[in-house]
């Protein structure tokens, strides 16, 4: 969960990827790991945390409350357009992406979390919002269990 605790142990997974990416990228909902990675990322790396919620421009303030330095430190944005209508929420055209992501590349993906992160990545690297050639590191939080739940209600 997010909590200021959390931050120093977030922080250190940036010297576990054996170099300096350009861009790093992962989802969002509470900001608890996306303000460890402020903490610990160097400089000019960049930060773009996809929101899986639908209204998330508390998130940043949020960020800023967890580890207040992340107000003055450059390079990290929040992009708020890719959640497909909000927190749990999918729709058949993301969950078919992710299906066809995760039979193509072998990483297993959910539409609720991580699947909308990956799938809001591609959309802004389509857009042109990522500069090409950049070296990104996407930071893959899990929430595979909640593919069961979504099978056992009939949601997929």
């Amino acid at each position: 969960g997010s909590s200021p605790l959390a931050i120093p142990g977030v922080a250190e997974l940036v010297d576990e990827v054996p170099f300096s990416p350009d861009l790093w990228v992962l989802p969002c909902a509470s900001g608890g790991t996306l303000a460890g990675l402020i903490a610990g990322k160097r400089d000019p790396e960049q930060i773009l945390a996809i929101a899986v919620l639908k209204g998330g421009s508390f998130i940043g303030d949020e960020v800023r409350r967890l580890h207040p330095a992340a107000a003055d430190t450059p390079g990290w944005r929040i992009a708020l357009d890719h959640h497909d209508g909000g927190y749990a929420k999918f729709t058949p055209a993301l969950w078919q992406w992710v299906q066809a992501f995760s039979a193509e590349t072998g990483l297993p993906l959910e539409p609720i979390y991580s699947g909308k992160a990956m799938w809001g990545l591609f959309r802004e690297l389509a857009a042109g919002r990522i500069p090409r050639g950049s070296k990104i590191v996407f930071i893959h939080t899990g929430g595979m269990q909640g593919l069961a739940g979504l099978r056992e209600q009939g949601r997929l």
